[in-house]
């Protein structure tokens, strides 16, 4: 029963009337973030065009029709002056001058979407010719170039297709950090773990009911809070981009996009999709008990906003240089969720390739259990 009442007081202490109306304002503000930057440009609406006509496997038809394709389209823009002098010197007449130039207008403005096309294209005749590489790699006597071949050969058991690529690209992340919702579980979380300790009522606290018990409910009140914040967040995201794009071919191969060239495993981009929200979600989780246990440390704000911002933003801002393999020590790398499959890598260890994923996991892990090791210190101080 006491517990219930705890419960139910520390409810009320995190949904007050300000954190409602800053909960409104993160939910305008994430609509109206979405709504820009979900906004499918012109060059997205000709490029899905373009790419439809040939969608599906690369076949040698298809190479052929896109070299066929790009080869007219290089002759319409480099004989365009040729053709204005023609025109201007009365050589051509008129009808004929206007019906190249309205071709010529046409090409111009299909020139970003079609070269988009033509280098998908190439992109997949390198991963062709990649793939032939791995086989003959894989004969290696170096034990670290033979198991991470044998490994990275398990991406072309999936489907390589063509397809219309802008909408999986922005579900699954493009890199980007949902900065609107880790500010708002900031000036939330923060005050409200700390609420107590700041107003002067520790000691009225301790009386009342165990410090353990307490902040172990506010703990749980904080993930609970993020979680719903989280989901709210993202559908807002995933409503937009399902109703402004098409997602075809959920079951081809996650390396159909470039950004994701390096993953070595068999995955679908509809897999890759659910794989990145998770991660994004574990290192919302994550962060915030690595704060709680900061605030209980540091039992200042003001001084735990600081480290907050340090660990969330400044590696983004101050473009902090760290080499791909151990982009993992930095938040924004796991709360991305896009950057931990596209920076996918293997690293020697004594021969055997070890990859940066598994190192990220343990990295997490070890910060989760230690921030619970400092609360519980903390508390039973």
């Amino acid at each position: 029963m006491k517990n219930q009442l705890l419960i139910q007081f520390e409810w009320r202490n995190l949904l007050t009337k300000s954190t409602l109306i800053l909960l409104v304002l993160f939910v305008i503000g994430k609509i109206a973030v979405g709504w820009v930057t979900t906004a499918p440009t012109q060059d997205d609406l000709i490029y899905e065009r373009l790419i439809g006509e040939v969608s599906g496997e690369l076949t040698e038809e298809t190479r052929q029709k896109i070299e066929e394709d790009f080869i007219y389209r290089q002759s319409v823009l480099s004989n365009y002056p040729q053709i204005r002098e023609q025109y201007f010197t009365g050589k051509m007449e008129y009808e004929e001058f206007q019906e190249y130039d309205r071709e010529f207008q046409r090409v111009q403005a299909e020139s970003n979407a079609f070269q988009r096309l033509y280098q998908k294209m190439q992109y997949f005749l390198q991963k062709e010719s990649q793939q032939q590489k791995l086989k003959f790699s894989i004969q290696s006597e170096d034990a670290f170039e033979h198991q991470s071949s044998k490994i990275s050969l398990e991406q072309f058991k999936s489907q390589f297709l063509l397809f219309y690529d802008t909408g999986w690209s922005k579900l699954i992340g493009e890199g980007s950090i949902d900065y609107l919702l880790l500010v708002f579980l900031m000036v939330i979380c923060v005050p409200y773990m700390l609420k107590e300790q700041e107003c002067g009522m520790t000691d009225v606290v301790k009386v009342c009911v165990k410090r353990n018990t307490l902040y172990l409910f506010k703990m749980i009140h904080i993930l609970t809070f993020g979680t719903g914040a989280w989901v709210i967040s993202q559908g807002i995201d995933v409503a937009f981009i399902i109703t402004r794009y098409q997602l075809p071919f959920p079951q081809a191969a996650l390396q159909s996009l470039e950004q994701f060239s390096n993953y070595p495993h068999a995955c679908s981009i509809l897999h890759a999709a659910v794989s990145s929200m998770l991660i994004k979600f574990v290192g919302v989780l994550v962060l915030l008990l690595f704060t709680s246990a900061i605030c209980l440390l540091l039992k200042k704000s003001i001084l735990t906003f600081l480290v907050y911002i340090l660990l969330v933003f400044f590696p983004s801002i101050g473009q902090i240089p760290l080499p791909n393999s151990l982009g993992f020590l930095l938040f924004p790398y796991v709360l991305s969720g896009s950057c931990v499959l596209s920076s996918y890598q293997f690293i020697d260890f004594m021969g055997f390739p070890l990859s940066n994923m598994f190192l990220m996991v343990l990295f997490y892990f070890a910060i989760m259990i230690g921030s619970i090791a400092v609360m519980i210190r903390q508390v039973n101080r």
